[in-house]
């Protein structure tokens, strides 16, 4: 059983309980779902699209979603038996996750399937090397472009940047547990300098910490030095610790 730690502590992680968080944060990872998912869908489900992006796609575009062709308002019967998106020229309003992986070749007005989710092959433009993640490159139906979250998550990629080969799983998100490294000995204020994923090379990014009877992160119950590796998720847009930061100062 883990040791209890009592308020106004100091302590770093045991060996234990840093491997049982790196644990679960591969497992949360590999399963490419949030802590609060519970399950997935089987794998490569087909969706059929009409391409109207004036261009014809090749096996492997990218579509963002326009809308679909049967309104079921006008044609129920067709809506209801099987469901056929638009697919439009990808811009970024299609990040969020409205976008296709095209299964085979799809002419200008024709119509073909897709991936809406599920392990996929792809083209991929790979900005940084680190990055886990993919989403929609706009104005580009040939690939997708690496970033450090999306719906995309990287299982392979080929080795350096620029337009690569990649096999993806399809329905990840970027809010999954992560590690991130202090960049710095913690100091005043609320947050903190972290490189993501991985020490020294990962992408530097700010650490917001939820702080409990003190003023600074520094004041707190958990030692937090250059290297220190910390668990956070991402939340409206901004990255956090999981783990509050305690003091034992009364605040105003």
């Amino acid at each position: 059983m883990a040791k209890h730690v009592t308020a106004g502590e100091k302590f770093r992680f045991g060996a234990q309980t840093y491997n049982e968080l790196n644990g679960l944060i591969e497992k949360d990872r590999l399963s490419g779902l949030s802590m609060q998912a519970k399950g997935a869908r089987g794998n490569n489900d087909f969706v059929l699209v009409k391409n109207i992006s004036g261009t014809d796609i090749g096996r492997f575009g990218i579509l963002g979603i326009a809308g679909i062709v049967f309104d079921p308002q006008t044609a129920l019967p067709a809506f209801v038996s099987r469901t056929v998106f638009t697919g439009e020229m990808p811009t970024e309003s299609h990040q969020t996750g409205r976008f296709l992986i095209c299964a085979e070749p799809i002419k200008n007005g024709a119509i073909g399937r897709a991936w809406a989710d599920g392990i996929v092959t792809t083209r991929l433009f790979v900005q940084d090397a680190s990055h886990n993640y993919a989403t929609v490159k706009p104005d580009d139906t040939t690939q997708l472009i690496s970033a450090d979250q999306g719906l995309c998550y990287i299982l392979y990629k080929e080795a350096g940047t620029g337009q690569k080969w990649a096999v993806l799983r399809y329905g990840s998100t970027g809010n999954s547990l992560r590690w991130a490294f202090c960049s710095e000995d913690a100091g005043f204020g609320n947050t903190l300098d972290c490189f993501l994923d991985t020490d020294g090379t990962g992408t530097l990014v700010t650490v917001y910490f939820k702080l409990l009877n003190c003023s600074n992160i520094e004041d707190g119950h958990f030692t937090l030095t250059d290297g220190v590796p910390i668990p956070v998720m991402k939340r409206g847009g901004n990255w956090w610790c999981i783990i509050p930061i305690e003091g034992t100062q009364v605040v105003a």
